[in-house]
């Protein structure tokens, strides 16, 4: 089963989404799968909303540390945390295609 929770508005306005979707998972029912749920999701919130940035392991849609399949490196990311000895410098300007399609 899947889970995507979404916040209230924080006192900057911003709301915040985040979740888990299974790479597999018997609910799909052969019509869907991973990729289709993120996907319609990411391009549901770029087409209605302003996406600052988009967080997604081993994905070109992140907007921080695309393709990263460094599950380590990716975690210390989402922590801002140094990598290697590197200040993160937070989220980079995001991408402003609203296609999902790597």
């Amino acid at each position: 089963m899947y889970k995507v929770k979404i916040s209230r508005p924080y006192g900057d306005g911003l709301m915040r989404v985040w979740g888990w979707v299974p790479e597999e998972a018997g609910v799909y029912r052969d019509s869907w799968n991973r990729d289709k749920v993120v996907a319609t999701i990411y391009n549901h919130l770029n087409q209605h909303y302003t996406v600052q940035v988009w967080r997604e392991m081993d994905s070109c849609r992140d907007t921080v540390m695309p393709n990263t399949d460094d599950a380590k490196k990716f975690l210390r990311s989402l922590q801002a945390l140094p990598l290697h000895g590197e200040l993160h410098r937070g989220p980079q300007e995001p991408q402003r295609d609203t296609q999902s399609s790597c």
